[in-house]
């Protein structure tokens, strides 16, 4: 049930049911439940054991028992530091209602005792993983031959693909604070060549500086929005508005509108110059849709008022229409990944503006008011164009 009346520390919110409904498993993780929200999955999972249990149950519950056995890493590597578990249960105690408060759906059914474990053993899990593919990059980075560790989330790639997926999902995360608040202080005792946020950062930008500081944002989904709207530029709103309509990428092209691509990695910063579109390369792969979906559900609940990639959704929906429109684009390198079928391309992207709400000043109207232009204006003149010439067939003496 929704806490009523809201607080200002909500950040963390169930995905609205008009998103949900249109692709649930872009909102669902695949192996590691994280924080209260889905909570009850691993008590559903247990009792699945009883009966039937399906593949996804028994994932949920093989990284419970990783879990563990990060939690025993961890509470080993302590001592040397003077410090105990016991402090970080008590950190957790005396945030304990702050950090409930920064979920949109009451957490009381959880108890006291059960809640604060929970966050803990998240916590580490988040901490552990991070370090250990922070080493697993420098292994890779050097050549290393790299051997067998025995944790499966490291030695089987796909599983740890999966991972970094999960730990985006707006449903499945912890305030960044409090894990900020547990771990800034001894993370460079524990591993010296990291910060905390330097962890984080490599965990999901391997190959990339990025330099939004840990007080910027609320949690892993609100990093990775801040990161795709740091690139944008400041723009009046004021003087913008919603996009209305605008012509597909191939009527544009038909008009002799060129399209280029950029190579900036999660950015959103589409610009036109010289009559050239600009646009940053759109990877299409697994995690494509389910990243951007998560985005656009977190703006949709916390930032109504500022929905920038709920805005680009809506300015790459009316860019691709049909299977025409993604030809083009990756011909031209904008669209790069597995695309498969032009049509599946096209059809993926035109849900991922289902559901959203958007009547707010967009940062791209100025640009769509520009091809807007630009291509009534050409039609206008190719339509007098046609009428001038059949005009003169007409009295072309026979």
């Amino acid at each position: 049930m929704w806490r009523l009346p809201t607080n200002q520390l909500c950040c963390i919110y169930r995905v609205p049911t008009s998103l949900r409904e249109i692709n649930n498993e872009a909102y669902t993780p695949r192996l590691v439940l994280i924080g209260p929200l889905h909570h009850a999955l691993k008590a559903e999972s247990r009792r699945s054991l009883r009966n039937t249990p399906d593949a996804k149950s028994i994932d949920y519950l093989n990284t419970e028992e990783i879990k563990k056995l990060y939690l025993s890493e961890f509470s080993g590597m302590l001592p040397r530091l003077g410090k105990t578990i016991d402090q970080f249960i008590k950190t957790i105690q005396q945030q304990e209602q702050a950090i409930r408060d920064s979920y949109s759906e009451s957490t009381s059914w959880i108890n006291s005792r059960e809640f604060c474990d929970m966050i803990l053993s998240d916590a580490v899990f988040i901490l552990m993983f991070s370090w250990k593919c922070s080493l697993d990059l420098t292994a890779r980075k050097g050549k290393t031959v790299a051997k067998r560790s025995g944790d499966p989330l490291l030695d089987v790639p796909c599983l740890e693909y999966n991972i970094k997926r999960d730990l985006l999902l707006l449903e499945n995360q912890l305030p960044f604070y409090i894990l900020h608040m547990l771990f800034h202080a001894i993370v460079p005792a524990l591993f010296p060549d990291y910060t905390f946020h330097e962890l984080v950062m490599r965990l999901f930008f391997s190959h990339q500086k990025r330099v939004l500081h840990a007080e910027t944002f609320l949690h892993f989904t609100d990093l990775m929005r801040g990161v795709h709207v740091f690139s944008l530029p400041e723009r009046d709103l004021t003087k913008q508005q919603a996009i209305k309509s605008m012509p597909c990428a191939d009527q544009l092209y038909s008009m002799g509108v060129k399209f280029q691509a950029v190579k900036e990695d999660f950015s959103i910063n589409v610009r036109i110059e010289n009559g050239c579109l600009k646009i940053p390369t759109l990877c299409v792969d697994d995690h494509f849709e389910a990243t951007l979906r998560n985005l656009a559900a977190l703006e949709q609940c916390y930032y109504p008022h500022a929905p920038h990639v709920c805005n680009y959704l809506a300015f790459i929906d009316f860019l691709i229409d049909t299977d025409k429109d993604t030809e083009l684009l990756a011909k031209k390198g904008i669209i790069t990944g597995r695309v498969g079928k032009p049509s599946l391309v096209a059809e993926m992207v035109t849900k991922l503006g289902r559901g959203i709400y958007v009547d707010t000043p967009s940062c791209y109207s100025g640009i769509a008011n520009r091809l807007n232009a630009y291509y009534n204006n050409r039609t206008n003149k190719s339509c007098s164009l046609i009428r001038t010439v059949c005009s003169i067939i007409q009295v072309k003496p026979k």
